[in-house]
């Protein structure tokens, strides 16, 4: 039996059509797969199936502790990095960009990119390093 079960969801995912694993790499953020009406279990905290409403060949695979029908949401992976700084100076959509279209870390690096493109955008902030925006612009008046 699942922890969770979510059906009734329109399911974007990276799984390879008749493979039981993810597609990986660049590839797979341009071909992803949508599972019109389908259903997700987790088991343990991992996703232990992913489904077609229509190719559900055994009842007990809708049997789990929680239940939730999505009523047609999407439910859509995460391909995001999770995680954030607290200054945000700086954005770097034009390297998610580059990346979709090949580049490597390297060579987004030598078009002026990078970390430390954001590291230098945040430096150059007037209320990073302790400084209040107030107090910054009063200093620059004076």
């Amino acid at each position: 039996m699942s922890d969770l079960l979510i059906f009734n969801a329109r399911i974007v995912t990276p799984i390879a059509d008749g493979s039981p694993e993810p597609k990986r790499g660049r590839e797979a953020m341009r071909d992803l797969q949508v599972i019109p009406n389908g259903f997700i279990t987790i088991t343990d905290g991992l996703i232990s199936n992913v489904g077609a409403m229509d190719d559900l060949y055994a009842p007990e695979q809708l049997e789990a502790d929680n239940a939730y029908d999505a009523e047609g949401g999407v439910l859509l992976p995460g391909f995001v990095d999770c995680h954030t700084h607290a200054c945000w100076a700086g954005e770097r959509l034009d390297e998610f960009q580059m990346k979709l279209e090949g580049a490597d870390y390297l060579s987004v690096l030598k078009a002026g990119g990078g970390i430390m493109s954001t590291a230098f955008s945040a430096w150059s902030a007037p209320w990073v390093c302790g400084k209040s925006r107030s107090a910054s612009a009063s200093s620059e008046a004076g």
